[in-house]
């Protein structure tokens, strides 16, 4: 447990310092590290990810972006 998590704040510190954003949003890339961990890295014996082996299927990544990006909120006109 320990080296877990170990593992999932030194994978959070480096996208903190690669995005160079405020701590304020350490929270958020504790749970984008946990995301990353459990649903889109291989598991080393078997070479598949966690979703995978549990699924059967490959887990979509079309949705990650690089942490620390702009984004913009889309207000549509019919409310």
């Amino acid at each position: 447990v320990e080296r877990n998590n170990k593992t999932v704040q030194e994978m959070a510190q480096a996208l903190m310092s690669q995005s160079d954003i405020n701590l304020s949003f350490w929270d958020k890339a504790v749970h984008t590290t946990v995301y990353i961990i459990h649903d889109c890295l291989p598991k080393a014996v078997i070479e598949l990810t966690f979703e995978e082996a549990f699924t059967g299927y490959k887990p979509l990544v079309f949705h990650l972006h690089v942490f620390g990006s702009e984004a913009y909120v889309h207000i549509s006109d019919t409310i």
